[in-house]
């Protein structure tokens, strides 16, 4: 019998979480912003009113980067899985999630990522 493996499981390399405000763009006219809810060297999960396709290549801003090239390679409801063509380098890495902490447990469940709802001012990353 063949063992179900979960998400965590088929990752090749963990995440950690974040609440970053983040821009993707689906075509040269079409933009979207979106949060970004959890982090990697190799993508992202991005939660937003964004209609792609699984296969998609997307171009997603975090923080103050240049835009990043990506494929989205899951969906769920309002969650994306993107991988970046390109990984993060391990100290970008690392400098984002210490400045881009996640929410409180509690904030989290709130709802369905209803963080991504309100307005971010992505001048300022979130302080602890």
């Amino acid at each position: 019998m063949m063992e179900m493996l979960s998400e965590a499981d088929l990752r090749r390399e963990s995440r950690g979480l974040v609440t970053m405000p983040g821009r993707i763009r689906h075509t040269i006219n079409r933009r979207s912003e979106v949060a970004i809810a959890d982090l990697s060297r190799l993508g992202c999960r991005i939660v937003g009113p964004v209609d792609v396709s699984i296969g998609s290549t997307l171009f997603v801003r975090l923080d103050q980067l240049a835009a990043l090239r990506t494929t989205v390679r899951w969906r769920s409801g309002t969650s994306l899985g993107l991988e970046f063509d390109t990984p993060l380098y391990l100290p970008v890495l690392e400098h984002l999630l210490r400045h881009w902490p996640p929410l409180p447990d509690w904030q989290r469940s709130r709802g369905s990522h209803a963080f991504w709802q309100k307005p971010f001012d992505i001048s300022e990353p979130t302080q602890v």
